[in-house]
């Protein structure tokens, strides 16, 4: 699973997936993901399908609606290729 741009408390409920990869440049999060070895960490923003290369789920929890959209029509042309 893919997360970019979370709040901590869906963080936290994401936790019980097998593995996820966390991308955003919210350093806050660092600090609740640095001890575990089911979370992979990516100081840094959303920069195009490569992010997305084995990913089973994409969730974006950001702000910027356009970009969101722009997240999701990339999972969905990567999931269908």
């Amino acid at each position: 699973m893919s997360l970019l741009g979370v709040s901590s408390m869906l963080l936290r409920r994401c936790i019980r997936y097998r593995h996820l990869t966390l991308m955003t440049d919210c350093t806050t999060h660092k600090v609740l993901v640095e001890h575990s070895d089911r979370i992979t960490y990516h100081d840094r923003v959303f920069s195009g399908p490569e992010d997305l290369s084995g990913a089973d789920m994409v969730l974006t929890a950001i702000d910027d609606v356009e970009q969101s959209a722009r997240i999701c029509a990339c999972a969905e042309s990567v999931a269908f290729q």
